[in-house]
């Protein structure tokens, strides 16, 4: 579908990355083997310049002998402040997007565009009284650093460098039964690359666990807001994917039924309907 390229390159051009934002120097020891207080706070006040964050958002199941397999779905996230957008894909394609956006004074609107389906709704709904926080989650997971139970081997993801920690549920007071996090930071930039949730329980199948991983994260000191402008495609109609999902079921099954009906038999069949 040529929107996805259209959007792919929108992404690309528009998305302005850490413009003006500087780091705390790494120096040349390795920083992750340090007592994590001081590095952490450096982190945090880092992350105070960003304002918009993009990254990727997919699961893996995992069976009871460690059989892994990767969901065709996943979403890209982008988050500001005061609005924020959901690019769903199944494997490359683009099957879908919703943008939640500043509406009237204290209502925000929903934009959701189906491109399986081709239609697209609006919704509104009130406005949270504060501001998201587009980091809120890479503060938590920093903050998290001095109860790591071990720092894991240096990997490489998306050719940076990796450094990471381990953090189990119950040392932060999380139930036993939730996930075991990892962090990989960059050694370079000391921000988030990969975040990792593993065992993350599936109602109805105990004998599989999902692991989350978030990745491929895009950090921007300024908001591109063309990159959140909701756009409908030419054509769409304003419907829910579920009415036209269900009206293309029932057209199917319309024509399932007289398939193997002569025309003109399917007539009379049809002519006796309308006399009734």
């Amino acid at each position: 579908y040529t929107l996805t390229g259209k959007f792919a390159l929108a992404a690309a051009v528009i998305l302005i990355v850490l413009g003006g934002v500087t780091f705390w120097p790494s120096g040349n020891g390795k920083w992750w083997l340090e007592p994590p207080a001081a590095w952490g706070q450096a982190i945090t006040k880092s992350l105070e310049k960003i304002n918009a964050l993009i990254y990727r958002e997919g699961y893996a199941f995992v069976g009871d002998y460690g059989s892994t397999h990767v969901s065709g779905s996943w979403n890209r996230l982008y988050k500001a402040p005061d609005r924020q957008r959901t690019d769903r894909y199944f494997h490359d394609a683009l099957v879908g997007t919703t943008w939640e956006v500043p509406g009237d004074p204290g209502y925000v609107l929903r934009y959701s565009v189906s491109y399986e389906y081709q239609c697209y709704t609006i919704e509104t709904y009130a406005a949270p009284e504060s501001k998201a926080d587009p980091v809120e989650m890479l503060r938590y997971y920093v903050n998290l650093l001095d109860k790591a139970d071990r720092t894991l081997d240096p990997q490489t993801f998306e050719d940076k460098e990796c450094v990471g920690f381990e953090v189990a549920a119950p040392r932060y007071g999380g139930s036993p039964k939730q996930p075991i996090n990892r962090i990989w930071f960059a050694k370079d930039t000391k921000l988030p690359v990969r975040i990792e949730h593993h065992g993350m329980p599936i109602t109805g199948q105990p004998e599989q666990t999902l692991t989350q991983i978030q990745d491929q994260f895009q950090y921007a000191s300024e908001v591109p807001v063309d990159l959140f402008e909701p756009r409908i495609p030419e054509g769409f109609v304003n419907e829910h994917p579920d009415a036209i999902r269900k009206a293309r079921e029932r057209q199917e099954k319309g024509e399932m039924t007289y398939a193997n009906v002569p025309a003109g038999l399917k007539d009379k069949v049809l002519a006796a309907f309308r006399g009734m």
